[in-house]
């Protein structure tokens, strides 16, 4: 039982030790996050996570897990409630990270309610609840792709009367020229809807903004939509980066060209897929001084840059051919009182697809070169968030396990078959009949302990033995075989068995 319950321990250790998803993607589902798009500060608000569009799923949706990432500044959790009618959730406060299973092999087939998380709003502001770091599976558990939604609450405010206001939540002043008009078809971000806007995102938002070789005063939020941008006098057109918040949205800048020495305007329109539209403004203005902010060499110890460095040439490819989380990095500028900062240089193993350098000089102008990381050979196979290749371990350690364990059994088995055997051959003096048996089973091993088994019982038992007519007949089946004479053998035995069928016809007859 011991023996066993320690076996069982090995196992239990070994999965627990490699439980760390295959990353088929076969099918696919959508994750949504539904709920107001506005709240008053000091009360609550009810966000649900609906699965729909589930395609290519054996059987069904039946697990989920999910990083729920929400802004603490304006937003607290108040608490969760199981809003599935087939499978059970739950979410942790310390991880953030819900999960719906289905515990008794439940499954959603088309869609369904997964969860429903209340916040509580703290304070102005406009403010985004995502969803993070998703595993999906099926009824066999393989692991499928998902797509989520970020929910934009575009007004958390005082008061809902607030929204009919001029003024944006951050302070800036909403530009009326930038194409919408002030009537009551606007929503609560000051941005006019359509018929359409039930099936069409409204998010016209960006999600980062970098200009390069400039200083950009407030830090990017995608709320705020007025900014102060100073440049170097050789500057004269900014180098912008951005990333939309929704891909459907579409981009385009006003004012971006011949930018003379004082003040400019640039403006950032984002137009979301229903057509409303949001406006950043950036107050370029061009100084006399120049820039010094560009890096003398660029290296990167796990691979080569493409194309070559050139400290004009401000983005590069890296393709990485096995499991790195962080570059080595060597960056040097070129002039010595300038700052280098590594940015996004971690994770490159999940998510991260890019690495930022800024090289910011003494005047404040900051230069980014960007790294394009190519993850393609340094992916994962993964099932339900364990690397394949700890799995296969697993299972060779458990498989050499098991043939270890049936190696002892048969072992064992096979001692205890021999010692019975033994036990069997000196339990009682060596008869005919057990000469003959091992003879037509061509037992040669169990034959010749027989004839040793005789010789010793002859000499035990000595001058006291008497000879009976079957111990003459074993006589002579010993001499035959000694003498390995086969005819006799078979002679002796056939003659055996027409004297036992005689015997039994007479008995028959009395």
């Amino acid at each position: 039982m011991k023996k066993r319950l320690s076996i069982m321990t090995i196992i239990i250790c070994l999965f627990t030790l490699f439980s760390n998803v295959i990353d088929v993607k076969a099918g696919t589902v959508n994750l949504n996050i539904n709920g107001s798009d506005t709240v008053v500060v000091g009360n609550t608000i009810d966000l649900t996570v609906r699965a729909s569009d589930i395609t290519g799923f054996s059987g069904g949706l039946a697990t989920v897990q999910g990083d729920i990432s929400f802004d603490d500044n304006f937003l607290t959790y108040v608490k969760y409630q199981n809003a599935s009618s087939s499978l059970s959730s739950s979410y942790g406060t310390t991880t953030k990270r819900f999960v719906s299973l289905g515990m008794g092999g439940e499954y959603i087939s088309s869609s369904d309610n997964l969860i429903t998380i209340t916040f509580r709003a703290k304070q102005v502001g406009t403010t985004d609840v995502g969803i993070n770091n998703i595993v999906v599976g099926d009824t066999k558990a393989i692991v499928h792709s998902a797509n989520a939604n970020v929910k934009h609450i575009n007004r958390v405010g005082e008061s809902t009367d607030n929204n009919n206001n001029n003024n944006s939540s951050d302070g800036n002043k909403v530009d009326k020229n930038n194409g919408n008009k002030n009537n009551s078809n606007k929503n609560s971000s000051g941005n006019k809807t359509t018929s359409n806007s039930k099936t069409k995102s409204s998010d016209n938002d960006l999600e980062s903004l970098t200009i390069n070789n400039a200083k950009i005063s407030p830090s990017f939020q995608k709320s705020i939509t007025t900014y102060n941008v100073t440049v170097p006098n050789e500057v004269s057109k900014l180098v912008i980066d951005y990333k939309k918040s929704d891909e459907k949205a579409t981009v385009s800048i006003v004012g971006n060209e011949n930018l003379s020495v004082g003040n400019n305007v640039v403006k950032i329109i984002v137009t979301a897929e229903d057509g409303s539209k949001k406006t950043y403004v950036l107050n370029v203005l061009k100084t006399k001084d120049n820039s010094n902010n560009k890096l003398r060499s660029l290296k990167v110890k796990e691979s080569n840059l493409y194309p070559k460095f050139d400290s004009d040439v401000n983005e590069y490819s890296i393709k990485l051919e096995k499991k790195v989380k962080k570059l080595t990095i060597d960056a040097i500028a070129k002039d010595k009182n300038s700052k280098v900062e590594i940015i996004d240089n971690n994770d490159l193993d999940k998510n991260n697809s890019v690495v930022l350098i800024k090289v910011t000089d003494k005047n404040g102008f900051s230069n980014y070169y960007k790294l394009k990381i190519d993850n393609s050979g340094n992916k994962k196979i993964m099932l339900f968030g364990i690397d394949i290749l700890y799995i296969f371990i697993g299972l060779l350690i458990l498989a050499f396990i098991l043939l270890f364990i049936i190696f002892l059994f048969k072992r064992k088995k096979d001692d205890e078959e021999e010692n019975k055997n033994n036990d069997d051959l000196y339990d009682d003096v060596v008869t005919k009949d057990e000469l003959i048996a091992a003879i037509k089973s061509n037992d040669k091993e169990k034959i010749k302990k027989l004839i040793d088994k005789d010789n010793l019982d002859r000499k035990n038992i000595g001058d006291s033995y008497q000879k009976t007519e079957d111990d003459e007949i074993k006589e002579e089946l010993i001499k035959a075989i000694e003498e390995r004479d086969t005819y006799k053998i078979k002679m002796i035995i056939k003659q055996e068995e027409a004297n036992r069928l005689k015997n039994e016809m007479k008995k028959s007859k009395k």
